[in-house]
């Protein structure tokens, strides 16, 4: 296989990231319907804290932008899905949700977001399906970054694994932490590259990541 090309610098940030609000949820939701979708989000919540966070602001320096740390402050307190996230783990970690369950209020709430949230995964699965191009990918190149990342997320989802067996042995993580890991790189890392050859070539990593996740899911429906 080809070397990785002059966009290199961007392949970090394709082995340190999950696309699991557009793709994790959908799968997780559609593979084990009657799992919690919390078992996912705990698995979730750490790296998506990381993504709209470090993770932004490492792709910024990377791209030659210098924020002030007050810029950085303010759009990390002020991201939607931050306060989403905060909502939640809110009305969870302070029995506010709990508290709201004899007036109804709370399946009020859960039936909005099921009502939302229904539709969501196959048109997340269209889109995705939509956006995968095979126009002059060069696979030689792509190929070595879907390796590099498949190696590390084996070790790192191995390590995972056991870990949380180790700290929680009464829980089963085998399929939030399988899924996770299987997942692709989030998709709006080609948006923070001002190359179009970069954009295209991210684009090609992406689009096969996403094709090995599909195949990984695959299996994993099998199986059970």
């Amino acid at each position: 296989m080809d070397s990785l090309p002059d966009s290199a610098p961007f392949v970090p940030f394709l082995t340190t990231g999950f696309e699991a609000g557009m793709l994790g949820y959908t799968l997780f939701g559609l593979l084990y319907p009657d799992s919690p979708m919390a078992d996912f989000a705990r698995i979730d919540l750490g790296q998506v804290l990381f993504v709209f966070t470090l993770y932004k602001v490492l792709i910024g320096l990377d791209g030659h932008e210098r924020p002030t740390a007050r810029q950085l402050a303010k759009e990390m307190a002020l991201s939607p899905i931050i306060l989403a996230i905060a909502a939640g783990v809110l009305l969870g970690a302070t029995g506010l949700y709990r508290a709201m369950e004899p007036s109804g209020a709370a399946a009020l709430l859960d039936a909005c977001t099921d009502f939302i949230s229904a539709p969501v995964s196959a048109l997340i699965l269209i889109a995705v399906g939509y956006d995968l191009v095979f126009r002059d990918i060069r696979w030689g190149s792509a190929l070595s970054a879907v390796a590099l990342r498949t190696g590390i997320m084996a070790v790192l989802g191995t390590g995972v694994f056991f870990l949380f067996r180790l700290l929680w042995p009464g829980e089963d993580w085998t399929r939030p932490v399988c899924l996770m890991f299987l997942l692709p790189p989030p998709f709006v890392l080609p948006v923070f590259s001002e190359d179009e050859n970069q954009r295209a070539y991210l684009s090609a990593v992406l689009s096969l990541s996403t094709l090995l996740t599909l195949a990984g899911f695959a299996v994993l429906a099998v199986i059970g």
